[in-house]
């Protein structure tokens, strides 16, 4: 079954947008800061920082929905010791002080970024670092929702809302290519194992599934985007 492709934002989204960027704040930080990575879905964007998403943004009703992982605000310039009394870790003062309460430009971004970094891993990192020194990357954490799985597997075996880590378009002659990439460390075990059912090759053969499945829905999403 096709999967809904679509990527854009609608006028009134960007209109909101450029009028959080006149407020100042955190969308005009993100904006300024060029080690972000910003995904743009379907009326919606997601703001990444070493594969973590640091700030999801969606259209409701009149204005912006705007949210982050709780565990980003943990504030990782915390340094005193805890007590710990008969037992129990006296953490009143840890509670008033550990999480981040409200934004300030721009040491809450930055905050932010620390705190994600610790969630990132190796290849995400690795993604993060390839997106930024590639300007022929239009897309990242590529989801195809719903369940796969392929012929020769038995029930039980699907694999659940796939996600792809890169797409970027690449010159084919006088044509233009959309490619689709996945990144592994060479510690990763993936690499190597015997199991099939937790190897590379059957992640890409399901990538490969889900690009077949849904490559009029990819192709409609192409020739709807601006410039094309």
């Amino acid at each position: 079954m096709e999967s809904s492709f679509s990527r854009g934002l609608s006028e009134r989204f960007l209109d909101l947008l450029r009028a959080e960027a006149a407020q100042g704040g955190w969308w005009r930080d993100v904006l300024a800061d060029q080690s972000l990575i910003i995904a743009i879905r379907r009326e919606c964007l997601d703001v990444y920082w070493q594969g973590q998403s640091l700030f999801n943004v969606t259209l409701k009703g009149s204005g912006l929905i705007v949210t982050t992982h709780m565990k980003y605000l943990l504030d990782p310039g915390l340094g005193d010791r805890v007590r710990l009394v008969g037992g129990d870790f006296r953490i009143d003062e840890l509670v008033r002080r550990a999480f981040l309460r409200e934004y300030h430009s721009p040491s809450s971004l930055a905050k932010l970024k620390k705190s994600a970094s610790y969630y990132g891993g190796d290849e995400k990192r690795g993604v993060h670092d390839i997106v930024l020194n590639n300007r022929n990357v239009i897309d990242v954490e590529i989801a195809f929702p719903g369940l796969y799985r392929l012929e020769d597997e038995s029930e039980g075996d699907e694999t659940r809302d796939p996600r792809i880590d890169v797409a970027a378009l690449q010159a084919d002659g006088d044509d233009i290519q959309l490619m689709f990439w996945e990144a592994k460390t060479y510690q990763n075990p993936a690499l190597r194992t015997s199991d099939i059912r937790k190897s590379v090759v059957r992640q890409v053969r399901i990538y490969e599934d889900c690009l077949k499945r849904n490559r009029q829905a990819i192709l409609r999403a192409i020739d709807r985007s601006p410039g094309t």
